[in-house]
């Protein structure tokens, strides 16, 4: 489907700075358009959440997957992070593609801010990253208890800055996962069942953006 728009066509723009801006086409030829603002506003959309996400490398296709349902559902910045169990072809990352898929989905869902791709960085040095936000949490699949929801219950979260960590498809290593915790990251379960690495992330940056 092509959209072709003409004189006097509402539009909508966005910079990144979160606010649309709302107009009216005036002039358009194949070399310009112009268009006249006749409305700013601040745009609803961003979770009162701000979701680091520090992913471990997929597969092309499965890395795209996450960073395009991911800035759907609301994460605002990715960090690439290598682990003991990264697959090294999976750390090759296209960062034009992957900046394209981010303003493709943050156009499709309405955002007004446009999540970064940070460069590749290695585990421990995501760990002295992470440090920095107000909560660090951790989806590991041998935690038996502690949940995200029962982390950030009672509102503990609004307006917090949280640095989400997701391992690759063969798990975190134990090593990892105890450096984590003395680094003073929160180890969590996403339940019963073992979830394939794209889908670990979709879910659990979704449970962080439901907890507003």
């Amino acid at each position: 489907m092509v959209c072709r728009l003409k004189k006097g066509d509402k539009v909508v723009l966005c910079t990144g700075d979160g606010i649309d801006h709302i107009g009216t086409i005036e002039t358009i030829s194949k070399s310009e358009t112009t268009i006249a603002i006749k409305q700013s506003t601040q745009n609803d959309t961003e979770s009162s959440i701000s979701i680091d996400l520090f992913f471990a490398p997929l597969t092309p296709n499965n890395t795209e997957l996450v960073i395009i349902k991911c800035t759907e559902v609301g994460v605002s910045g990715f960090f690439p992070t290598t682990t003991e169990y990264t697959q090294g072809s999976a750390a090759k990352l296209r960062y034009d593609r992957l900046t394209k898929l981010v303003l493709e989905a943050a156009k499709q869902c309405g955002r007004a801010k446009l999540p970064s791709i940070n460069p590749l960085i290695k585990f421990d040095d995501a760990l002295k990253i992470a440090s920095k936000y107000d909560m660090a949490i951790l989806c590991y699949e041998s935690e038996p208890q502690a949940t995200i929801s029962n982390l950030l219950k009672n509102g503990q979260s609004l307006n917090a800055k949280i640095a989400l960590f997701i391992g690759p498809e063969g798990g975190y290593h134990h090593n990892e996962i105890a450096r984590a915790k003395k680094a003073g990251v929160h180890i969590v379960t996403l339940g019963k069942r073992i979830l394939r690495a794209e889908t670990a992330s979709i879910v659990a940056s979704a449970l962080v953006t439901n907890n507003e």
